[in-house]
């Protein structure tokens, strides 16, 4: 068949014609929280006059598409992929910079108070910090088990170590009944059961909890630790200065409890765990 102008005419118009070109505004309102950081970072002129000249200097800019997250599921014979969410593409844009670089500024200001180099401290949403008990089991557990990007179904772990259910922290004990919900056999939702689940314990619930009165945390599970791994555990802890109690959760009671765990299996420190599940295939 021959190619015709006026065919080819006829079929875009049978759609209305082609497409126009993408037509787009960008606007940028700064958290306040991220202004302040940005007004330390600029010298000669303010956060405002950066956004504002940002709508103008938009070189290019790509729409986020979105697609189909999907999980394999086989009753026999071939599996049969079953669609469980969405997932869209980031939005990428590219800008002129002027030759004060503000906008690079703005920028690197910007991802320097979601993710701070030199405090390490993440900018949390203010309604995403959330205690553990006040989300429905449910919904954690959906989490775990599938709708995570880090789910049990995503990344396939074959080592899981949770809270002792012997906490004195309600989030602890949630993240443990929903953990043991989500890492129970169920083949449907997980393909590959984790080889060895364990529980972990911490300083400040060696004794105390609110299931004290039904036993208390028991290792069976024991890694033998060298002077230079405490060294290390501690300095890791002091990174999260807001987590620190003093006399309670510190690198003091970090290595005593080294010492306690280590003189149990003869050595100078050591860690310990409970083992829920342990399996060889």
């Amino acid at each position: 068949m021959s190619f015709s102008v006026e065919s080819f005419r006829a079929k875009l118009e049978g759609g209305g014609g082609p497409a126009f070109g993408d037509r787009y505004h960008v606007a940028f309102t700064a958290p306040g929280a991220v202004s302040a950081e940005a007004d330390a970072y600029l010298s000669t002129e303010t956060t405002s006059k950066v956004t504002n000249r940002l709508s103008w200097l938009c070189d290019t800019i790509n729409i986020p598409s979105r697609s189909l997250t999907t999980t394999e599921f086989r009753t026999y014979g071939l599996p049969v992929k079953r669609p469980y969410g969405s997932v869209y593409t980031e939005s990428q844009m590219e800008f002129l910079c002027t030759r004060n670089m503000g906008e690079k500024k703005f920028f690197d200001a910007w991802l320097n108070y979601i993710f701070n180099n030199n405090s390490y401290d993440i900018a949390y949403y203010d309604d995403e910090i959330r205690h553990l008990d006040t989300i429905p089991q449910s919904e954690l557990i959906e989490l775990l088990e599938v709708k995570s990007p880090i789910s049990i179904s995503k990344i396939k772990p074959t080592i899981v170590a949770i809270p002792t259910i012997f906490s004195t922290h309600q989030d602890h004990v949630q993240a443990y009944k929903v953990s043991m919900t989500a890492l129970r056999e169920n083949p449907q939702k997980i393909h590959k059961l984790p080889h060895m689940v364990v529980s972990y314990e911490s300083p400040e619930y060696h004794h105390w909890s609110a299931y004290s009165e039904f036993g208390r945390f028991s290792p069976d599970y024991y890694l033998s630790l060298s002077k230079l791994d405490v060294d290390k555990k501690v300095k890791c802890l002091n990174i999260y200065q807001s987590q620190i109690r003093e006399g309670h959760r510190d690198g003091e009671k970090i290595y005593s409890l080294a010492k306690i765990r280590g003189s149990e299996i003869g050595s100078a420190f050591a860690e310990s765990y409970h083992i829920h599940r342990f399996f060889i295939q």
